[in-house]
């Protein structure tokens, strides 16, 4: 089955190729635009800056790792993480560009954002306790800050490897919900 690439796909797929022979910063919206052809206005259609177009990428490919109840939790952090692989260089390339807690507070956001999802779907919760909301913002923090590490020491270790350690080291007020 051919898959069309919505314009926001079309979009950042153009970023992350501009970036495999460019630094994201000297990176403009023109550049992003004319690499897949379309005009500004429609990158401003969907973003308000390159930044934004980032997020989206990265909460799209996170969400499209993360949500398939049918695999483990493991299996599915790690191929959160093996998308980072396949996109070292980009990750690399914002890291160099932003500085850390921009990229932290990414990973960060959607981590928290899609723990509190899950565990107040799984669990039928309207409200989460106050232990719990701190557990998933500590786990979370942390999760970012390896990736991170992770990242800049060039990917040494193996996605499923981390994986591990993610769940390993997660609070244990979390793990009846993952």
């Amino acid at each position: 089955m051919i898959h069309r690439q919505s314009t926001q796909e079309l979009l950042a797929n153009s970023l992350i190729d501009l970036a495999s022979t460019k630094t994201i910063r000297k990176i403009t919206i023109h550049d992003v635009t004319h690499n897949c052809h379309t005009g500004r206005q429609t990158f401003y259609n969907y973003f308000n800056s390159k930044e934004d177009l980032i997020t989206w990428y990265y909460t799209t490919q996170m969400g499209r790792c993360l949500t398939d109840q049918t695999l483990p939790i493991e299996q599915r952090i790690t191929n959160s993480l093996t998308v980072i692989q396949q996109q070292q260089t980009f990750f690399e390339k914002l890291l160099q560009v932003y500085d850390t807690q921009f990229v932290i507070n990414l990973f960060y956001r959607y981590s928290v954002n899609y723990c509190r999802q899950s565990i107040t779907c799984k669990a039928g919760l309207k409200a989460l306790t106050k232990e719990i909301q701190f557990d998933i913002q500590f786990d979370c923090y942390g999760c970012a800050c390896i990736q991170i590490h992770w990242i800049q020491s060039q990917l040494i270790e193996p996605a499923s490897y981390i994986s591990r350690r993610f769940i390993a080291s997660r609070p244990s007020s979390l793990n009846s919900f993952f």
